[in-house]
């Protein structure tokens, strides 16, 4: 969501991809692939999340540039 904010109004292309929960806990696993393999690079906001992570190692596996910019709770 928070990259959604930023590039509202710029020309930059916006693709939501919604898990499908319906399938169970492993909807965000999926929904990360299919981002990573729509993506020609990703920029991952990694708060230390498995999902995040997650994100970041598929998006190496792809050999896709992976930016991650590291947030925490404080």
């Amino acid at each position: 969501m928070m990259f959604y904010l930023i590039v509202t109004g710029t020309d930059i292309p916006v693709k939501k991809f919604i898990p499908d929960w319906s399938i169970g806990r492993s909807a965000g696993h999926v929904r990360n692939r299919l981002m990573g393999d729509y993506a020609d690079q990703a920029v991952v906001i990694y708060n230390g999340s498995r999902g995040s992570q997650g994100m970041i190692d598929y998006m190496k596996k792809l050999n896709k540039r992976c930016i991650v910019v590291k947030i925490t709770n404080n």
